[in-house]
């Protein structure tokens, strides 16, 4: 018989072991959770976004055009509208595109206070309806239009307290893929090949933001290392059902998985993809066995220490299991300069 001791030693050890790949949303406090983990949560936030289709396009030098809209929104009580139209005066923008809908992801500040990154396909709506207002259909137009151009959205911690005032404070988007076939006017730009390897973008926050900025790992993530999704998935109601806690849609949550190689990711998946492109998902790809949902879009893959892996950009089920769970993955590389290398290759192939 063991001793006494030593059972109860083992029962803590039990306690602290993660439940690795199982479904469902963790609270960041959960034991399962490092505590570089927790941490490093702290310089996550949620981020409220124009998105869904254009209710309207305001003309901004026709005044009357402007008032009667002010009017019409305050009568319906419409304040995600109006406050787009306030923020297109102060932008001094000539067309003002108006979003019905507020999208919703994850970001995190990296680097430094004043740098947040996130998906690329949480702005998509409002960055192709201004490409498409501007008529430029080529890169260095894209380029020339967006780089620097200011982004309306508000940002909150896990206690939803806003940490960015987008009444008052100015985001510019710094660096992004300006291949014209990722502005065309469907999330499906989004969701192949090239989609999934743009799916990055830099923002600049004019004041800086009072949390420690998150580091890039200087380890390269390897297949079977456990790590981490921290972000804000939307409600979920059917995790419970396959053993896993759901998501309330408002809180901070974690979900704990294995890095998988993409072969591994094709095989669950029965995703195909092109000898070049697996290449490149093997380059610059993360995929794990985490849960994930909308939502998670945006918000950091971590590893143990705490240390940034991967940006999450996409999921797809698992369809070896049943019932399926997720796969869950994102961009791995950091490096502006190998980004640029990348993003001009896929624009080579785009065009072929």
């Amino acid at each position: 018989m063991c001793p006494r001791k030593v059972l109860l030693c083992l029962t803590v050890l039990h306690l602290t072991i993660p439940a690795l790949a199982a479904p469902g949303f963790l609270s960041i406090d959960n034991i399962s959770v490092p505590r570089p983990v927790r941490k490093a949560s702290a310089s996550v936030f949620k981020v409220s976004s124009q998105g869904g289709a254009i209710d309207t396009v305001i003309n901004m030098r026709d005044s009357e055009t402007v008032i009667a809209k002010l009017d019409q929104l305050s009568i319906q009580n419409n304040w995600w509208e109006k406050l787009q139209i306030e923020q297109c005066k102060r932008d001094g923008v000539d067309i003002c595109p108006l979003f019905a809908q507020m999208g919703e992801g994850s970001t995190f500040i990296l680097n430094d206070q004043v740098t947040l990154y996130t998906n690329l396909h949480n702005f998509f709506e409002v960055l192709s309806a201004q490409v498409k207002v501007a008529k430029t259909s080529d890169a260095s137009g894209i380029r020339k239009l967006l780089d620097s151009f200011p982004m309306f959205f508000g940002v909150s911690d896990a206690n939803q307290k806003p940490i960015f005032d987008p009444t008052t404070e100015r985001a510019r988007i710094k660096f992004f893929n300006s291949d014209p076939a990722l502005y065309d006017g469907t999330k499906n730009s989004m969701i192949n090949p090239l989609g999934r390897l743009s799916d990055m973008v830099e923002l600049k926050v004019e004041n800086k933001i009072d949390r420690a900025p998150l580091l890039v790992s200087k380890e390269k993530p390897k297949v079977g290392d456990t790590a981490y999704i921290v972000g804000f998935p939307m409600q979920t109601n059917n995790r419970s059902a396959i053993g896993g806690p759901d998501s309330d849609g408002t809180s901070m949550y974690v979900t704990i998985g294995k890095i998988m190689s993409v072969q591994t990711w094709m095989e669950k998946s029965q995703m195909r993809v092109s000898p070049l492109i697996e290449k490149m998902f093997e380059e610059y790809m993360l995929f794990g066995d985490f849960d994930c949902e909308h939502g998670n879009s945006g918000g950091p893959i971590l590893n143990a220490k705490g240390e940034v892996i991967a940006i999450m950009a996409g999921m797809w089920l698992d369809k070896s299991q049943t019932p399926n769970t997720r796969i869950c993955g994102g961009l791995k590389t950091f490096d502006k300069e190998k980004l640029r290398e990348l993003w001009n290759a896929l624009g080579k192939i785009s065009r072929l």
